[in-house]
């Protein structure tokens, strides 16, 4: 890498650095208690004037990175870094940036953070947070000293988009003892909240939410690593003067502030002067620690394998056996190689490189680096701080300059480059570190604790029902409901076979914290309806159920299909679809209709009665509402009467009878009169009758000559008042013209129509009486 393309835009006049900064070290001739006590309280010395917070600018435009790699902590919200003593670097465009810029005046502590466009949000030096326009906010003062190695850590509030936490801790509880903070010790751990909608939307510290301890006297480190359930998170620091590590579990719930501590006995020293630093690798397994002690008691690193289940360090190895006094650890972006810087110990300043996955990592040091040129303030020169970014490793100086590493995944020739920016013209000193940071997987999305929320298997089979990802320790504690079809209801992981569609939810405890989560597992079942009976002729729709796709054995694919069989018939509908073989089966039994016996059609004359009868069904229904077996019935004109007959299951047959009604209609001739009878009825010979419509009457002597024929169908009572008499009637001459016959036989022929349209034809013999 090359450093090309300078430019220096100067505005304003050079800041002149507080004489009290200008020999700062990191060694045992820190401040004096009290005088870090008045910094914590008045911060006078760490002011900016308002002249001076306008930003003047040396821009270094830096082609060399042309061929960064995208590494997991490079993103919007880490691509501006401001740290003391005014200086930034701007990676939003791909090549860094360098500027002086900014409010933050020390020369240790810093932490920083951008919106997801790179957009600057607010910064610390430790003991003020900044807004973006390089003012403190109103609410900005916190509790601490800009001396911790490891300044502010800014990270999202789970679920707000708004807000932030700011973790930091107070780098003199590592140093110094006794009660010195705002809450009478060293105050070790604490946070503030950020509210980025306050103060105009450019943030404020909300009111009651600044200076929130949570545990006291710890060393200058706070790290952050994402919980196995890639949502939640841990915030990890050591105990000063000791070899305790706490971890605090942070959910969208918040913090929970009983901590996972981790004890360890011998290893690192926990002397009251151990100051040091943790580095969590990127793939967040474990943890590594520098530890630095001014001679002779000098400090150790250390790698911890650590859980993110339970937040707990274990198997502790040395990075290295010689006990020095080291700066800083870092890991290199692959994860395959660790650095140590080392300073200060009257020796020439180094880089350590090791091999992270050998089995004898002390034994793969490496020695980067050498003699440095002096810069603008020659007694702090050496590698301090380190920060990888994207394929880069960046290490601070606390002097004039910056180095890097260009290729520090490299084993034995990582690209070192010494005084890779020289600041020292422009009065500019860097400081020892870069601003803390946590690579906080933003999407807000937790890992589920069921292996999926939704999945499909056979009748018969089993399931896991557990993520892969779930924790398995004790502090865990799970409950699955229902506890149907599961080999063991409090495990993280049960074997599940469910008959039936079920729905499992687990809840999940540890710490302050329950979640829940659920998973449905789908047995494929195909419900054919129930059975059913039909009359024949009829038809049956048939319903199926299912929670897959089915197809019927008459080849429809619909839910309902309509059926009419005309014998008892058994439908299949089988699943499709899926691996999985379910079928049901419906059957549709068919009930012949009834067969009965009806009285058969008859005639009568009107006004008469007739019973009609039916015999072999279960029950009956006439038309005339009637629900006997019989009917009596006398119609005054003819009628056709609907029986409907039903067996036990309610099927039917239909029958008809009909009554045909005659009229009282007739036709007589006397066969005998006399024409000097007293009785008018009897002195002639009338056709008798009724409903007669017309008829012919001849009379023939025994020679069959006609002696009489009429057609007068006119009608006339009888002499008894009956009716009728019909026509003039016969007086026994030749065709009643007066002219006498002999007494005598003689032969007729009556032939007519009656009313109702019915013929008749009579003939037989009339004897005439003189």
């Amino acid at each position: 890498m090359v450093l090309s393309n300078l430019i220096y835009i100067m505005h304003g006049k050079r800041m002149q650095e507080n004489s009290s900064k200008e020999n700062d070290t990191k060694t045992a001739s820190r401040k004096s208690q009290e005088e870090d006590v008045k910094q914590r309280e008045g911060r006078e010395t760490y002011k900016v004037p308002a002249s001076m917070l306008r930003p003047i600018f040396v821009l270094l435009v830096l082609g060399m990175l042309s061929n960064l790699q995208a590494q997991p902590i490079k993103k919007p919200q880490f691509n501006k870094w401001i740290f003391p003593n005014f200086c930034q670097i701007d990676f939003t465009t791909g090549d860094p940036v360098f500027s002086k810029n900014g409010a933050a005046y020390s020369i240790e502590t810093s932490g920083s953070y951008c919106d997801e466009n790179g957009n600057i949000l607010f910064y610390s030096d430790g003991t003020t947070i900044y807004d973006a326009t390089h003012t403190p906010m109103p609410n900005g003062e916190i509790w601490s000293s800009n001396n911790a190695a490891m300044g502010p850590l800014v990270i999202p509030i789970i679920g707000d988009s708004a807000k932030y936490y700011v973790f930091q801790v107070d780098g003199g509880s590592a140093t110094f003892s006794g009660n010195c903070g705002p809450l009478g010790r060293w105050d070790g751990l604490y946070y503030h909240i950020v509210d980025m909608s306050l103060n105009g939307g450019l943030g404020d510290i909300i009111q009651g939410r600044k200076n929130i301890s949570l545990v006291d006297s710890t060393g200058e480190a706070v790290i952050a690593i994402m919980h196995e359930n890639e949502k939640d998170f841990w915030v990890i620091v050591r105990k000063a003067h000791s070899n305790r590590y706490y971890s605090f579990l942070v959910t969208e719930n918040g913090i929970c502030t009983i901590p996972i501590i981790t004890t360890f006995s011998g290893g690192l020293p926990s002397n009251p002067t151990g100051l040091m630093t943790l580095a969590p690798s990127h793939d967040e397994s474990q943890i590594a620690i520098a530890q630095r002690c001014p001679p002779p008691n000098l400090g150790l690193a250390q790698i911890f394998d650590f859980n993110k289940c339970t937040g707990r360090l274990s198997n502790p190895n040395n990075i290295s056996n010689n006990l020095r006094f080291y700066y800083d650890v870092a890991f290199s972006p692959n994860d395959s190689l660790i650095y140590l810087t080392q300073a200060g110990d009257g020796g020439p300043p180094k880089i350590f490189q090791y091999q992270r996955f050998s089995q004898n990592i002390p034994a793969t040091e490496i020695i980067i680096g050498g003699s440095i040129p002096k810069g603008l303030y020659p007694n702090i020169v050496g590698y301090f701080g380190m920060r990888v970014y994207g394929d880069t490793m960046y290490i601070g100086n606390a002097d004039s300059s910056m180095h890097i590493l260009s290729n520090p995944d490299n084993y034995g020739n990582p690209g070192l480059q010494n005084h890779w920016i020289q600041t020292g013209s422009l009065g500019v000193r860097v400081s020892y570190s870069f601003p803390n940071y946590f690579n906080y997987k933003d999407d807000y999305y937790r890992n589920p604790f069921v292996l999926t929320r939704d999945t499909t298997i056979c009748t018969g089979d089993s399931l896991n029902l557990g993520s892969p990802a779930n924790c398995f320790d004790p502090e865990y504690t799970y409950s699955w409901t229902p506890s149907t079809g599961l080999d063991n209801d409090t495990v993280p992981n049960p074997m599940a076979r469910p008959t039936t569609t079920t729905s499992y939810i687990v809840t999940v405890n540890f710490l302050c914290n329950t979640y829940t989560d659920t998973i449905t597992i789908n047995i494929p079942i195909v419900d054919a309806g129930e059975d059913t009976t039909i009359c024949s002729g009829d038809s049956a729709i048939l319903t199926a159920s299912s929670n897959s796709t089915y197809q019927w054995n008459t080849g429809e694919i619909t839910t309902s299909i309509i059926v009419s069989p005309s014998v008892s018939t058994t439908y299949f509908a089988t699943t499709s679809g899926n691996a999985c073989l379910a079928t049901d089966s419906v059957e549709v039994a068919v009930n012949q209709s009834p067969v009965f016996q009806i009285s058969d059609d008859t005639t009568i004359s009107i006004g008469t009665n007739i019973t009609l009868s039916v015999i072999g069904a279960y029950s009956y229904f006439w038309s005339t509402g009637n629900a006997l077996n019989s009917l009596s019935v006398s119609p005054e004109q003819t009628t056709t009467y609907t029986v409907t007959g039903y067996d036990s299951l309610g099927c039917y047959t239909d029958a008809s009878v009909t009554v045909t009604i005659t009229s009282l209609a007739f036709a007589y001739l006397p066969n005998v009169f006399y024409a000097a009878s007293n009785y008018p009825e009897n002195e002639k010979l009338f056709v008798f009758g009724k409903n007669i419509k017309s008829y012919e009457l001849s009379i023939y002597d025994r020679w069959g000559e006609k002696v009489y024929e009429t057609f007068d169908a006119f009608t006339s009572l009888r002499g008894d008042g009956l009716c009728c008499a019909y026509g003039e009637g016969w007086d026994g001459t030749l065709n009643n013209s007066g002219k006498p016959l002999n007494e005598a036989v003689f032969v007729f022929i009556l032939n007519g129509e009656f009313t109702d349209g019915r013929k008749f034809n009579e003939s037989g013999n009339i004897s005439l009486i003189k």
